[in-house]
């Protein structure tokens, strides 16, 4: 029963594919040209995520901002990201 359950999920999921005779390719939708990502692409979605219903204030925006330009190890940012967050 939930096999035929995931085959409906699957089916939905695909509704609306357009299968083309052109080569595969990657892409990343929320760079412009979708041929690379970016981290900044990455980021900005991500920021967009988490704060689409909380505005940041003046001194949230800049301490995000510090962390994103900051040259600290990466396990230092990542734990300022989850302190901010």
């Amino acid at each position: 029963m939930w096999e035929r359950d995931l085959l409906v999920s699957l089916g939905a999921r695909l509704e609306g594919v357009v299968v083309g005779e052109g080569a595969d390719c990657w892409t990343w939708k929320p760079e412009r040209e979708g041929i690379f990502f970016t981290v900044k692409s990455c980021y900005t979605l991500l920021h967009n995520l988490w704060y689409v219903d909380k505005a940041l204030n003046r001194g949230e925006e800049m301490v995000f901002q510090e962390v994103w330009k900051s040259k600290a190890l990466s396990k230092v940012w990542t734990f300022s990201w989850i302190v901010f967050s």
